[in-house]
């Protein structure tokens, strides 16, 4: 998981291409049909790819025996004879920050989303060619640098089944899901102190930020805020009635909802699945998308972070070879592609993007990916990331904690200093 790395821009995001670019060119032409017995035309060879080179790919160390092997089956397939492949582990969170010298890194390589503006800085991605299929959903403007290929990094509500059986039309709104907790004594967990999960709360009745990339200055060119409004104010009170309620524990936990823990709900996000699912079995844990929350007659579906995993083509060692760069795309393509979406699912269950852009995946029914998959309908995006995001709220939190009586006038107060910290 990337966390306090994590970017966060909501309108903006990351980028997909959606299949493999290159032309299948194994398969021999037909041969024409003989004029006479003796005369026989021997039918096309596919172009043999001469070129030596090395290719070094990094990705998630679990991922490498996948990723050679799609790789490799992919240059047989089109005749590249003299290109070897090699792996390197780096987690896509961190290997913006781990690679020192790009110049001499990985050709190409897998990060998480929420690092592209590091990247992009240090002249490390190169844009998506014309003639990639690729979805305007993915683009920072008209610009695509990537190809996503999962987007399973993002929170939503796990529960206790036993505790909500015949009452999970409650679910569906923070006042229903605190009155089944209060009828058992138990707490929803929401950590609201964490800006991963307040910033993208804050956003929920309408107020947001906006983020600009300058392409050519490689720096972000334009950054603005607008919670101090009446849409950041509702989220703002919205969450003031949780932090000062007894029966919501937001600050961070690690424990899942059940009645050993004190809890029956929490939000949290798909990498705690396993953890929870040891801590109380599968059979018990249940996953929804975040309910919606009612504040002075207007309600509204809470909303979350989302970050994609997306394979990115490092341009610099291959700077003076544009048919080595041109190779990277086609490689990118391929493992970002449909069929190769699935085929990772299925080895590694890694949740394909395509099922977050409406297109049949086969996901297999588990709760968790559902839940997931709805919760995207009302996810931000993270992409480009405002440097002072995840210390924005911290004077904001440390007022709604406080047990105080807070007026409208602090609130807004507050909310100017987010907008102060994030405006350019």
């Amino acid at each position: 998981m990337t966390k306090r790395t994590f970017l966060s821009a909501l309108l903006l995001a990351s980028f997909l291409a959606t299949g493999c670019s290159t032309e299948a060119s194994s398969t021999p032409n037909t041969p024409t049909q003989p004029s006479d017995p003796g005369d026989v035309t021997t039918p096309q060879r596919p172009t043999v790819h001469e070129e030596k080179y090395t290719i070094a790919f990094a990705c998630p160390e679990r991922e490498i025996p996948f990723v050679e092997r799609t790789l490799e089956k992919f240059l047989e397939d089109n005749d590249w004879i003299n290109v070897t492949v090699k792996g390197e582990a780096y987690s896509t969170g961190e290997i913006a920050s781990r690679v020192k010298d790009w110049e001499k890194g990985p050709d190409l390589y897998a990060f998480s989303s929420d690092t592209i503006g590091d990247l992009l800085a240090k002249g490390a991605l190169d844009f998506v060619p014309e003639g990639k299929e690729s979805l305007d959903k993915f683009a920072i403007g008209s610009d695509h640098f990537a190809y996503p290929y999962s987007g399973d990094n993002g929170y939503f509500l796990y529960y206790d089944k036993e505790l909500f059986a015949g009452k999970e039309d409650k679910l569906r709104t923070i006042e229903g899901i605190l009155d089944v907790c209060q009828e058992a004594g138990r707490q929803l967990c929401y950590p609201l102190e964490d800006p991963y999960f307040s910033m993208a709360f804050l956003q929920s009745f309408g107020a947001g930020y906006d983020i600009r990339w300058n392409p050519d200055e490689k720096r972000v060119s334009q950054q603005s805020s607008d919670f101090a409004c009446e849409e950041g104010l509702l989220a703002a009170k919205a969450m003031l009635s949780l932090v000062q309620d007894p029966l919501v524990f937001s600050t961070t936990a690690t424990a899942a909802p059940s009645q050993f823990n004190g809890f029956g709900a929490v939000v949290d996000g798909s990498w705690r699945k396993e953890n929870y699912i040891q801590q109380m079995g599968e059979e018990n844990l249940g996953a929804v998308s975040l309910p919606s929350m009612t504040i002075e007659g207007k309600e509204a579906k809470l909303k979350s972070y989302l970050s994609y995993k997306m394979y990115g083509v490092n341009p610099l060692p291959s700077i003076k070879d544009s048919t080595r760069t041109a190779l990277l795309h086609d490689l990118a393509s391929y493992l970002a592609s449909s069929e190769i979406q699935r085929e990772r699912y299925q080895e590694l269950n890694v949740l394909p993007v395509d099922a977050l852009t409406g297109e049949s995946c086969n996901i297999a029914e588990d709760s968790v990916e559902e839940a997931l998959l709805s919760q995207g309908e009302n996810a931000i995006v993270q992409s480009l990331v405002p440097e002072a995001l995840w210390t924005a709220p911290d004077s904001l939190f440390s007022l709604l904690e406080s047990g105080e009586k807070v007026s409208d006038e602090s609130l807004r107060e507050e909310l100017s200093k987010i907008d102060d910290l994030l405006t350019l």
